[in-house]
């Protein structure tokens, strides 16, 4: 959106008094949250400047002449801006003021265009990481409705802390996804600044928000058990609480489950490329997966279990951890800036299917499997990230603390 107004100059003389005569007439320029003063050549006297009309009276001597230079100017000025537009590039007001000084103009790509080409480029990145960075430049892209025109060489700590703002004020964010957006964001500049878009970017910029570890919510046996023992006549519920079994049986993440086919299981082992890392990985069956690809084994379907949607799998979740009885309190803890949002519920509420990863690692660890086996099979590469998931159940505490301190009795 772009907008032009011509003033006559308001300038006060040495005295203090505002000066009438020969004023030099401007032109102000307003385009995507800047702002720029255009010098037009022309001088009038006050008195014999319109205001509302934004032109010179025609009663005054030339105005007819002088009226024309003003709309040539305004005319060349909205030429520049929308042929820029037209051409792809983001015309920022050094653009604008060099275009109309006759200089000769580099076209250069726009933070945006460039941002595009950045998701584009990787033909390894999964549909979900496209998702997320392809959300992460529409939020970019509203931020510059705010901030003005975004360009390499402002982009610095204060800007992030700009960007940061936005994330908790405008979208109401929590610390963990303003963390996740703006790390998607200095990795786009450092794919413009490896490829020699920018130069002059600055990598060692930091934000001032930081990534709090959540509540590892994982089911108990007990909890697990009754999932199991539900009965379902509707197909989607049935799909849905199938699916999360089989995630609690082999630690598959949803994606890789989604996509598993029936060509991909043999009769001990799945075999399958992991979405999120590409990596390949081999997952013994144990006797309850079996079970569950057994139970889809006639179906015309290719993939071995006929999941849906993972917004629909997820409202099903909470209707089947309803239904399973799932009330046990949990309380999860975020931040938005240094705010505290604190929140207990039944588990039922808030039950989604990344729980059935977390419901894997714990259980395995709680039956004295060793880690290196479960990071294996959880196709974890670190210990820093394997031990998030690593939930250590109250009833584990308890029979640890007795172990330790009953011969004390």
């Amino acid at each position: 959106m772009a907008s032009t107004k011509f003033y006559i100059e308001k300038r006060k003389d040495a005295d203090g008094v505002t000066k009438t005569k020969n004023v030099p007439i401007l032109l102000s320029f307003s385009f995507d949250n800047n702002r720029m003063w255009i010098p037009t050549g022309e001088r009038i006297d006050a008195n014999k400047w319109d205001d509302d009309k934004q032109k010179v009276k025609s009663s005054a001597i030339g105005a007819a002449e002088i009226n024309n230079v003003l709309q040539k100017k305004r005319d060349d000025v909205m030429g520049i801006y929308r042929n820029a537009i037209a051409a792809g590039t983001e015309p920022s007001i050094k653009y604008i003021r060099e275009a109309l000084n006759g200089n000769k103009i580099t076209a250069r790509k726009s933070v945006f265009q460039l941002y595009e080409e950045f998701i584009k480029s990787n033909a390894n990145f999964s549909e979900s990481t496209i998702k997320k960075l392809k959300t992460n430049l529409q939020h970019l892209r509203n931020f510059a409705k705010k901030e003005g025109t975004i360009e390499f060489k402002y982009i610095d700590d204060a800007f992030i802390s700009r960007f940061e703002r936005y994330y908790i004020q405008d979208l109401k964010h929590t610390n963990n996804t303003i963390h996740k957006n703006v790390g998607n964001f200095k990795w786009f500049l450092k794919w413009a600044s490896k490829n020699g878009y920018a130069t002059e970017i600055n990598l060692s910029i930091s934000g001032n928000i930081r990534q709090h570890e959540n509540e590892i919510i994982a089911l108990t046996t007990e909890e697990l058990k009754a999932v199991m023992d539900l009965k379902f006549t509707d197909f989607y519920m049935s799909v849905a609480r199938d699916a999360f079994l089989f995630g609690c049986f082999t630690g598959l993440r949803f994606s890789d489950i989604q996509k598993l086919r029936k060509e991909d299981v043999t009769d001990h082992f799945i075999n399958v490329t992991v979405q999120k890392t590409k990596d390949y990985l081999k997952v013994p069956l144990n006797s309850q997966a079996k079970a569950i690809l057994d139970k889809y084994r006639d179906t015309p379907m290719a993939v071995a279990i006929p999941v849906y949607t993972g917004q629909k799998v997820n409202n099903n979740l909470k209707k089947i951890g309803e239904q399973a009885k799932l009330n046990r309190l949990v309380t999860t803890m975020k931040y938005r800036g240094s705010v505290l949002l604190k929140q207990t519920c039944p588990l039922h509420e808030i039950l989604h299917f990344h729980c059935s990863r977390r419901t894997f690692i714990s259980y395995m660890f709680s039956q004295g499997v060793p880690s290196e086996i479960i990071m294996k099979l959880s196709n974890h590469k670190t210990h820093r990230n394997f031990s998030k998931y690593n939930s250590i159940q109250d009833q584990q505490k308890s029979d640890a603390m007795n172990l330790a301190f009953g011969s004390l009795v």
